[in-house]
């Protein structure tokens, strides 16, 4: 969730850009969300100060007229046991005496998650219906281990279907600076949010999602899905696969 001073930041630049002093430079804005949600992430704060970080303590919140959702758009073909389940850990009637919520069996994996998704193999051919699939895991190096073992399944029969590709890992220093100060080995550890891994690895009919706007005409810009068709040496065959 948006901590309050990133909406409190935002009416700042709205009034400068504007040269408006009223709230968000007078400009009608709208804002989403579910308290219910994960509250905004307070570094070595205490158990109250999420809860004080969230937009709702804000000065700006009375400013806002609230509207709830009243309709359900994904439990209206009368199966409400996931909503009411929602509900319940949102409020967190779910939790025992430790905080921890016990899930269901139905959605538990019996084995282990790449299997219960692509199986023991991934062929070529069903690369495609898993393009609109996706793996969400809390860190990036969850994701990154599961990606490299369903990498490890998608069976390729040439070479020259499987590349790597590393990005420039080099630092510019400024005169007098000490090179030791970011080690290479260090920089390519780190894989900040954002931003691909130092090391891309790359097999023909992966799915790979762009990370910024190119094109934003034509599909290609942020959260764009593509199929890999053609791997060069410094360039990508990609094939749009869906458009957001």
């Amino acid at each position: 969730m948006t901590p309050k001073v990133a909406l409190e930041a935002v009416d700042t630049l709205l009034r400068d850009i504007t040269q408006n002093n009223e709230p968000f430079g007078g400009k009608i804005t709208i804002i989403g969300g579910d308290f219910r949600q994960v509250l905004p992430v307070v570094e070595h704060g205490e158990r109250q100060d999420p809860v004080e970080a969230c937009v709702h303590k804000s000065v700006l919140w009375s400013l806002f007229t609230v509207h709830q959702l009243s309709v359900n758009m994904r439990s209206r073909d009368g199966r409400n046991d996931w909503h009411e389940r929602f509900l319940e850990i949102g409020i967190g009637d779910c939790n025992d005496l430790k905080g921890r919520v016990q899930m269901r069996e139905e959605v538990m994996c019996s084995s282990d998650i790449v299997t219960e998704v692509v199986g023991a193999t991934l062929d070529l051919n069903r690369t495609f219906e898993l393009c609109e699939c996706a793996t969400l895991a809390p860190k990036n190096a969850h994701v990154h281990g599961l990606i490299d073992i369903a990498l490890d399944r998608l069976r390729v029969e040439r070479s020259e279907d499987e590349k790597t590709h590393k990005s420039v890992d080099e630092a510019s220093y400024l005169e007098g600076q000490c090179d030791l100060l970011f080690q290479q080995k260090y920089m390519n550890s780190l894989t900040p949010t954002g931003m691909p891994r130092q090391e891309l690895r790359l097999k023909r009919e992966t799915i790979v999602m762009l990370l910024r706007n190119f094109d934003v005409n034509n599909g290609l810009c942020y959260g764009t899905r593509l199929r890999v068709e053609t791997l060069g040496r410094f360039t990508l065959g990609l094939h749009i696969h869906l458009w957001r």
